[in-house]
């Protein structure tokens, strides 16, 4: 559960021929407000979408549960799905950034090439400018570290 308190994006994956899965996603919801996540992003992940047998039972969990993809792991149906919409979501919480900061600041530096996909990079005298795509919270909390140092952010948008 230590994982789930870290995590970005809670899959709650459910038994979608159970007949009380409902009764199942209001326990785990209840745990999730007990450790006081239920504010984190969360997908339905219905699996076992190949034993029902009523269509309108599919329809109606769609309806009721907006944020949902339905699979099976069994024969591989809809996992393209739960990839497209996982990446949809990462998105979110993407941005893309134009950074000023000391070439000498080697740790930086590092943090960046590794958690973050740098598009651009100019070496301008003793500074490095560069167009990055990154975590907002990483960025936040990369500006809270560098306070007082040569690190400047000169933009923030949306990540295209």
């Amino acid at each position: 559960l230590e994982e789930a308190a870290n995590a970005d994006l809670l899959l709650h994956v459910v038994d979608a021929a159970h007949p009380q899965f409902e009764r199942q996603i209001s326990s785990v919801n209840e745990v999730l407000e007990e450790l006081e996540i239920s504010h984190k992003p969360q997908l339905m992940v219905f699996n076992k979408s190949d034993d029902v047998q009523d269509v309108v039972y599919v329809k109606a969990a769609q309806k009721q549960y907006e944020n949902s993809v339905f699979l099976s792991a069994a024969t591989g149906e809809g996992i393209d799905d739960l990839r497209q919409t996982v990446l949809t979501i990462y998105d979110e919480f993407v941005v893309e950034a134009e950074l000023v900061l000391s070439a000498a600041n080697g740790k930086l530096l590092s943090t960046l090439a590794h958690r973050s996909d740098i598009l651009q990079q100019e070496f301008e005298g003793s500074h490095v400018r560069m167009r990055t795509r990154i975590d907002r919270r990483l960025l936040e909390q990369l500006l809270n570290e560098q306070r007082g140092s040569e690190f400047e952010v000169a933009s923030v948008s949306a990540a295209t």
